[in-house]
């Protein structure tokens, strides 16, 4: 986004602004039936790999710009510019091992009452 003023004839302010976010899940679940833990102990047959990650920036900026002609021929053009930005990323992550043999990787949560 951007937006320009004219304050009056020689001076201009222009100011702009950007705002980004993002987000990802992974999921990948091997079922404990699957061929390639054959061999291997119960409490280590199938896997669950969640991951995900975060980002939001941001940044704006402003510029305050003075023009003024003298005569017909020379001109004088002064710029003061200011910027802010932050960037912000977060990951998470985690490999779960062992899942019983009828296991579809769904999380069942089991409460007492």
């Amino acid at each position: 986004m951007m937006m320009t003023y004219d304050i009056n004839q020689s001076l201009r302010l222009t100011a702009s602004g950007q705002i980004s976010k993002g987000l990802t899940n992974s999921n990948d679940f091997t079922s404990p039936l699957n061929t390639k833990f054959d061999g291997l102990e119960n409490a280590k047959k199938g896997n669950l790999i969640h991951s995900e990650a975060s980002a939001f920036s941001f940044t704006t900026n402003a510029m305050l710009t003075y023009f003024r002609t003298f005569r017909t021929n020379h001109s004088l053009t002064a710029n003061l510019r200011g910027e802010i930005s932050e960037s912000r990323n977060s990951i998470n992550g985690y490999t779960a091992v062992g899942f019983p043999a009828a296991s579809n990787g769904n999380q069942i949560l089991l409460l007492d009452s």
